[in-house]
């Protein structure tokens, strides 16, 4: 049943994209022909992307097992059947299913998780149909107001360009003006490959070769009062501002005119259209270990846990501008958090929740659960390095190589660690480095103490020093214990 569940899922969208996008083609070029006939092909179109959405939340439901998915089903089905050509065998075929009994409770198992894949594939049609409709709508709009033509495609797209670039900016903005409204501290600002970064009382300009979005913002609270409610207003600043933009130049289109430049209406429209386009991150979605804006506003909003998991996670985070310790972490919190690094939707954390327990228990003197984190986040990265956070591998490496006694494993771990990632502090990465050198080990511990020279003071500099100085200190032991060589 459910490879017949997933055929009908890959039918589903594959003939669906055969008549779907051609009539989408068909009502933007505007034919001309009898206003019934336009009205019927509009209705065919709706009842097309309603049986092409609904079919989407129908295989969804019955892959979880919900109630929802039987009645959901029999919709799209139905509406499939009266379809011509390429939905009736569709239709039937999804009769047959729920005849058979797909959606009903007990038919997979409890533990079976949504496809991604699926939710991905569903944005992405329906951003496709709304936005496609939003050019038409300006377009028309713009015809009614006597505005002149495009001068060309080519600059018509480098218009399209400049205005994303311009909402992204203004959403990465929005970031940044929400940390400061509620008193955080901004560590990264990056657009594109451009990244501004202060550490520790250290700034400094850099670019980044590989980067796995537009834009980013790193932050940590300035202090321990509703940490929720300050991620909440974070995340959700960024699509306000674009928000905000979108309707200042929505407002501004019709009026171009009156205000003397009729010519600049691309502009006006494409700043709205971007700004539009931009809601989309309020889908929520995962990729590895990053949750976007929405994913984090829909947990926030829907679960207690994850409103607690945020809230020690700020907390920890304050380390990094604070004089607070990672032994000072509540203990309590930090062992809630570890059962549930195999919870969804807890699981998209489980290498930062195994890079702070194994933080904590270093600080802390507990070497053992300290190793004991770093072996689990190993198993991790081997078996889903998409996963792992690239913070998490210098702590893991230098506690499997100086406190595990396995180099192997820790040089290993750190060949895994992702290319061009750099870790939140350098002096991180040259602990693990001198952890693991074995043919020079003081030499890349004092390259370690030269870069910890660059930083100022804040709980992790202190708490990785004091790695460095265990390190510093079990390397003149071993000098010591060596056997002299005759000459």
């Amino acid at each position: 049943m459910a490879t017949a569940i997933r055929i009908w899922e890959a039918l589903l969208w594959i003939f669906g994209a055969v008549f779907v996008l051609p009539v989408v083609v068909f009502l933007w070029r505007e034919p001309s022909q009898s206003e019934w006939r336009q009205a019927t092909a509009t209705v065919l179109f709706g009842l097309y992307l309603l049986a092409w959405a609904l079919g989407v939340v129908s295989a969804f439901g019955m892959k979880r097992a919900t109630r929802w998915a039987r009645p959901v089903g029999w919709i799209v089905a139905s509406l499939q059947t009266l379809a011509i050509p390429f939905f009736t065998p569709l239709g039937i075929f999804g009769l047959i299913l729920l005849f058979r009994g797909a959606g009903k409770p007990g038919t997979l198992p409890a533990s079976a998780r949504a496809s991604r894949s699926t939710a991905n594939a569903t944005r992405i049609v329906i951003e496709m149909v709304v936005l496609g409709l939003a050019l038409d709508g300006f377009f028309r709009w713009a015809r009614r107001l006597g505005y002149p033509d495009m001068s060309s495609l080519p600059a018509a797209l480098v218009t399209l360009w400049a205005c994303i670039v311009v909402q992204l900016v203004i959403h990465e903005a929005g970031h940044a003006l929400a940390v400061k409204l509620v008193h955080g501290h901004i560590h990264r600002f990056q657009i594109g490959p451009l990244r501004w970064r202060r550490e520790a009382g250290r700034t400094w300009m850099e670019f980044v070769r590989k980067f796995s979005s537009a834009g980013s913002v790193a932050w940590t609270p300035g202090s321990v009062r509703q940490l929720a409610r300050q991620r909440l207003l974070v995340s959700a600043g960024a699509t306000f501002a674009n928000v905000v933009c979108a309707s200042i130049a929505l407002a501004l289109f019709p009026r171009l005119s009156s205000l003397g430049a009729p010519r600049s209406w691309p502009w006006a429209m494409f700043m709205a259209f971007s700004g539009v386009a931009l809601l989309s991150n309020l889908w929520p979605g995962r990729k590895g270990y990053r949750s976007n804006d929405g994913a984090v506003i829909h947990a926030l909003l829907a679960n207690a846990d994850s409103r607690r998991l945020c809230e020690v996670t700020l907390f920890q985070s304050m380390s990094d501008s604070s004089e607070l310790r990672p032994r000072e972490w509540p203990g309590a919190d930090l062992e809630w958090t570890l059962t549930l690094e195999d919870v969804e939707p807890f699981a998209s954390h489980q290498s930062a929740i195994l890079h702070a327990a194994c933080a904590h228990y270093l600080d802390a003197g507990d070497t053992s659960e300290a190793v004991r984190c770093a072996r689990r986040f190993h198993d991790l990265a081997r078996e889903q390095p998409k996963r792992c956070s690239p913070d998490g591998f210098p702590e893991a490496v230098f506690t499997l190589a100086f406190y595990g006694g396995d180099p192997e494993a820790a040089s290993d771990l750190w060949a895994r660690r992702p290319a061009g990632a750099q870790a939140q502090f350098e002096l991180a990465e040259r602990l693990a480095s001198a952890a693991i050198a074995n043919d020079d080990r003081e030499a890349a511990i004092r390259r370690a103490w030269e870069c910890s020279d660059l930083y100022g003071s804040c709980g992790t500099i202190e708490y990785l020093r004091g790695q460095l100085r265990r390190l510093e200190t079990g390397s003149l032991a071993s000098i010591s214990t060596r056997p002299l060589r005759r000459v």
